[in-house]
C-alpha cells in the first residue's frame, strides 16, 4: 500500500521547491538559468567560470564538482540548488500516485527474471535504489508530517534541503494496510557469506557463525583486526577501523582494487591515499587465499568448457561447485541449486596476457564489464569480456537470488503474503495481532537454508513496521 495523502503532499512540495530554486539561480546567474532543470544553460554558465567543459551535471558529476574546494561561491550555490531540487528519487513519488491502483496498492513492480544472473526487476515504481541513508522512525514520522502540513521553511531549517530529506523517507510511503504490519527481512552479508562458502574459506564460515550465534566479533571488525593488524577490543562499532574492514569486504570480493575501494568509502575516509587502498587489497587477498584461488577456477572452467564443447568443467568447493559445458551456442553455468545461467554466445579472444572470455549481453547488464568491438554489436546488445573476479559476482547474484526464491516459496506455501522484495530482503504483510508469532517463524524460515545448500551460514533479522524501513 502507498501512503497516498503524504505522497501527494510531497509532489506538491517538490513543485514548489522547483519553482523556488529556478526563482534563485535566475539571482544567483543574472537571469542565464531560471530552471534547476535547465541543464545546457547551466552547463554554458558554468564553464567561462570553471575555466573548463561541463560535461555532464548528473547525481555523480554533481557532487564531485561539489568536493572541489577551489569552486566559486556561486557555482557552488547554484550546484547545491540542482543537487536538491533535481532529486531524481523524488520523483518516484509522482509514480507511486498515477500507478497505484483503486485499493491505494502497487501492483506489477517487479518483473520475474528480468536480470542475467536470474534476479527480478523493478518496473514502474523503482524499488531497487531507494535511498538506504534513512533517518530514525520518529524524525521520519516528524518530517511526514511536516510534509503534509506543507511547512517546506521549517523543514529546510530544522533537517536540511526539502527534497534531499524526501528522498531520505522514501522507503517510508510504502505502508501496511489499516490493521495490518509488515515484517521486513533481509539476509545479512549474504554474498559476503556466499564467496566463502562457495570457495571453501572456512575460517570466514566459522566467523560469520560465530557473529551469528553471538560468540564472535562481527565480520567488519574481524577483517580490520586481520588486514590491518590492530587488536579486535580496539575496533568500536563506530570506529575508522571497522569502516576500513567494510570497506575491504564490499570492494574486494570480486577481484576489485582500489577503483572499487574509493567507490565505497564513506566521507569521513574519502582522503584515504592511493597507496593505502592498495595496501588493504593486498592484505584482504592474503587473508582470503580461497577467494582468490576461485576467481582463476572460475575462469579456468568457463574457458575450457567454450575450448571443449560438451564436456563439463567444475569450480569451487566439494559439494558447492557450480558446472560449465557448452552447448550449441551458448556456455551453461549450473549453479549448486540446479538452476542454470546462461552466457549467449561465448568466444574466447587473444588478451594482452592469455585468451579472453567474452559473450553477448545487453549492456546494461554487463555493469562493470568491458564491452568489445564485434560486428554485431548494438545499443541493446553488446559483446563484453569477463574475469574470475566477474564470473564470481555472477554467480553469488544468481546463489543469492536462489536463497532468497526459495526462502519465498516456503514463506508462501506457510500462508504469508509477500507484497514486496528488495534485493535480499523480504517483506510480508499481515494482521497486527499475528506479528509477533509470525516475526519468529519468519526469522526461523530465513535462518535455515535449503537442502542444496545445508552448510550456508544463513542469517537474517526481521523487524515489524508500520512503514517500510531499513
Amino acid at each position: 500500500a502507498v501512503d497516498l495523502p503524504t505522497a501527494k503532499a510531497g509532489a506538491k512540495m517538490a513543485e514548489e521547491v522547483q519553482i523556488r530554486a529556478g526563482q534563485k539561480l535566475a539571482i544567483i546567474t543574472e537571469g542565464a538559468v531560471t530552471e534547476a532543470t535547465a541543464l545546457t544553460a547551466l552547463k554554458q554558465w558554468m564553464e567561462p567560470k570553471v575555466g573548463s567543459p561541463v560535461v555532464s551535471l548528473d547525481k555523480e558529476a554533481v557532487s564531485a564538482w561539489l568536493s572541489r574546494d577551489s569552486l566559486p561561491d556561486d557555482v557552488r550555490q547554484a550546484l547545491i540548488l540542482r543537487q536538491d531540487a533535481g532529486k531524481a528519487s523524488v520523483a518516484k513519488l509522482d509514480r507511486m500516485i498515477s500507478l497505484a491502483g483503486a485499493d491505494g496498492r502497487l501492483h506489477n513492480t517487479l518483473q520475474y527474471h528480468g536480470a542475467a544472473p536470474g534476479r527480478w526487476a523493478a518496473r514502474g515504481v523503482q524499488v531497487h535504489n531507494l535511498v538506504r541513508d534513512m533517518p530514525p522512525a520518529d524524525v521520519v514520522e516528524a518530517i511526514l508530517a511536516d510534509v503534509r502540513d506543507g511547512a517546506l521553511e521549517w523543514i529546510e531549517m530544522a533537517y536540511g534541503p526539502p527534497m534531499t530529506q524526501i528522498s531520505r523517507c522514501l522507503r517510508s510511503f510504502f505502508v501496511a494496510a489499516p490493521g495490518k504490519v509488515l515484517i521486513a527481512g533481509d539476509f545479512g552479508g549474504v554474498e559476503s557469506r556466499g564467496g566463502a562458502w562457495i570457495s571453501g574459506e572456512e575460517w570466514k564460515l566459522r566467523a560469520f557463525r560465530a557473529a551469528d550465534a553471538k560468540t564472535g566479533p562481527g565480520i567488519y571488525e574481524l577483517t580490520a583486526s586481520k588486514t590491518l593488524g590492530i587488536p579486535m577490543a580496539s575496533i568500536g562499532k563506530d570506529s575508522p577501523e571497522r569502516q576500513m574492514g567494510k570497506v575491504q569486504e564490499l570492494a574486494f570480493q570480486y577481484q576489485g582494487g582500489i577503483a572499487a575501494a574509493r567507490k565505497f568509502l564513506p566521507k569521513s575516509l574519502k582522503d584515504t591515499p592511493d597507496k593505502t587502498l592498495n595496501q588493504w587489497k593486498l592484505a584482504w587477498r592474503a587473508a582470503h587465499s580461497m577467494i582468490v584461488a576461485m576467481w582463476k577456477k572460475l575462469e579456468e572452467a568457463a574457458i575450457a568448457a567454450v575450448r571443449t564443447e560438451g564436456a563439463m568443467f567444475v569450480a569451487g568447493h566439494p559439494g558447492r561447485q557450480v558446472k560449465f559445458k557448452k552447448a550449441g551456442s551458448f556456455l551453461w553455468c549450473q549453479l549448486p541449486s540446479g538452476r542454470v545461467m546462461c552466457f549467449p554466445y561465448p568466444k574466447l579472444l587473444a588478451g594482452t596476457y592469455k585468451d579472453e572470455l567474452t559473450y553477448m549481453v545487453v549492456p546494461n547488464e554487463g555493469s562493470g564489464t568491458k564491452i568489445i568491438a564485434d560486428v554485431k554489436n548494438a545499443n541493446n546488445w553488446a559483446r563484453v569480456s569477463t574475469y574470475g573476479g566477474s564470473l564470481m559476482q555472477s554467480m553469488m547474484e544468481a546463489i543469492c537470488r536462489d536463497l532468497l526464491a526459495e526462502t519465498m516459496l516456503t514463506l508462501h506455501d506457510k500462508g504469508a503474503q509477500i507484497v514486496l522484495h528488495v534485493h535480499d530482503e523480504i517483506i510480508v504483510e499481515l494482521p497486527e495481532a499475528k506479528a509477533h508469532d509470525a516475526r519468529s517463524y519468519m526469522e526461523w524460515i530465513m535462518r535455515h537454508p535449503p537442502t542444496w545448500a545445508t552448510d550456508f551460514p544463513l542469517y537474517a533479522d526481521c523487524k515489524i513496521q508500520k512503514r517500510y524501513g531499513k
